[in-house]
């Protein structure tokens, strides 16, 4: 079974459906048809916040936006940015709009999309691989931006779950293994675009229980999952399915 590397998002879709994750990250079956617009839009709004940072403000988020909407700047390689009818150019304006905001009161220091990529279990390159959307390390505290484009829903985090969410508590964990930082001293946070919600959260060293990412990766990845997964179907006897749609009980 091909285990390059496991993440918070792969999680996810397993938790999402077991057939789904072999198809997507084992067998590599790309799904016919275009991606679901809402994917692409958040790249784009990525993007943009992306390369508005990296240039410190020097350039107006409406120069970036145009540049890479023009084409004059790369979107993804080898792909154009999408054309956006009306209603998703006043969404764009608006989480960008909303990203600004905080960009005034946080400024532009910092690391962009910072990519880590931790053996969980030297030698065996059980790893865990990622990029933090903003990293910011001063005075010995690390602040942590994850930018979000949902709407509100039910689905969100908030205040009262915010406590549970893995991708936080994982990125939390990281960057305590890799910079001696104390827990008490790392504040991550969520930041909805859609609404300029921010969500944040510091883990304490006991709320944290940083052993509990090892083990993540241990044992529901590398142990069960690789057992599993040898025994469902393959591509051999499973055709015309697409990964976007499957499901299983």
């Amino acid at each position: 079974m091909n285990i390059e590397h496991i993440s918070v998002s792969r999680e996810g879709v397993w938790s999402q459906c077991h057939m789904l994750y072999k198809f997507k990250y084992h067998l590599k079956v790309i799904p016919d048809g275009p991606t679901p617009f809402y994917f692409t839009f958040g790249k784009l709004v990525h993007r943009i916040i992306e390369e508005h940072t990296r240039a410190k403000g020097k350039l107006t988020i409406q120069q970036i936006k145009n540049d890479i909407l023009s084409g004059k700047l790369e979107f993804e390689p080898g792909k154009e940015a999408p054309t956006l009818d009306s209603p998703s150019q006043k969404r764009l304006a608006l989480h960008l709009g909303n990203y600004m905001r905080l960009a005034d009161k946080i400024g532009y220091e910092g690391e962009i999309e910072w990519p880590f990529l931790i053996d969980l279990d030297t030698p065996n390159n059980r790893c865990i691989k990622g990029f933090l959307d903003r990293l910011i390390i001063k005075d010995g505290k690390a602040f942590i931006l994850d930018w979000k484009t949902t709407k509100p829903s039910k689905w969100r985090k908030d205040s009262s779950t915010i406590t549970k969410d893995l991708q936080l508590a994982c990125y939390c964990w990281i960057i305590n293994k890799e910079f001696g930082i104390a827990p008490k001293n790392i504040k991550a946070a969520l930041y909805y675009l859609e609404d300029a919600k921010l969500v944040p959260v510091t883990y304490s060293e006991a709320t944290l229980k940083l052993n509990d990412c090892v083990q993540f990766i241990r044992i529901s990845r590398n142990q069960t999952q690789i057992k599993y997964l040898d025994m469902l179907p393959t591509t051999a006897n499973v055709v015309n399915i697409d990964p976007n749609v499957l499901r299983i009980p």
